[in-house]
This record gives structure tokens, C-alpha cells and sequence, in this order.
């Protein structure tokens, strides 16, 4: 019983994982949202990770270009991993922060970079 205990307290501590919510929350092009779940739940959550701080880093590209009807439907954009894509180098000036990348680092998989946390809580109180 001690065991099931104490697993039940590690989980609580845990970092909550990333949700579908934060993804499209950070997405520009809402549209075809049932079809972005469905590309969303076949991802792994290492993958599910990649793809908001990926959101988040193309997101500043997107807005600036202002040109919506080019931005990718997010199921797209999710099938294809295209948060690997590279960063056009005139935007990569402009963004704060590295891409994140977690081969090879002792970073866990699942971790959330706290300026993508930012954005999010950012974007869900309207600011």
C-alpha cells in the first residue's frame, strides 16, 4: 500500500504534460481543429512537446509575414514534425531565445521551456 502511495505523490508533483489546448492556442490559422487533434494524438508526448515550442517559435514568423491564407493547416503541419523546419534567418534575429532541442541534453523530453509557458498563459488571458 506504501508503494501506491508514494507513486500517487510523485505524480503530483510531476510537471504537468502539454495539452492540445496549448497548441492551438498558440496556433495563428484555426481551422480544421478536429482534424489537428486527431494528427495531435498520435503524436508521442516527447513529439507533443516539440510541437508547441515549435508552435511557438513560428508563431512570431507567422504573424509578421501576415499572410494567413500560407500558414499551414495544423494538422499539415503537425503530420509532417514541421517544427524542425528551420526558422527563416531574417525572423531568427528577432526571437529572444534559441530553438529548443532536446537531443543529447540532459533536459528532460517532456519539459516545457518556461518563455513557451509565458506565451501560453499570455495568450489564454487575452493579452
Amino acid at each position: 500500500m506504501a508503494n501506491v502511495f508514494a507513486l500517487t505523490m510523485q505524480d503530483q508533483h510531476e510537471e504537468p504534460a502539454v495539452s492540445f489546448d496549448d497548441f492551438w492556442v498558440l496556433w495563428v490559422r484555426r481551422v480544421a481543429r478536429k482534424d489537428a487533434l486527431k494528427e495531435w494524438n498520435r503524436l508521442s508526448v516527447e513529439k507533443q512537446t516539440l510541437a508547441v515550442v515549435g508552435a511557438a517559435e513560428w508563431r512570431p514568423v507567422w504573424l509578421a509575414r501576415g499572410e494567413m491564407q500560407y500558414v499551414p493547416h495544423a494538422s499539415t503541419w503537425l503530420h509532417g514534425e514541421r517544427w524542425d523546419d528551420e526558422i527563416p534567418s531574417e525572423f531568427r534575429k528577432m526571437q529572444a531565445h534559441q530553438p529548443v532541442k532536446y537531443r543529447g541534453d540532459d533536459t528532460p523530453k517532456t519539459a516545457m521551456p518556461e518563455h513557451v509557458r509565458q506565451m501560453i498563459a499570455n495568450l489564454k488571458a487575452g493579452k
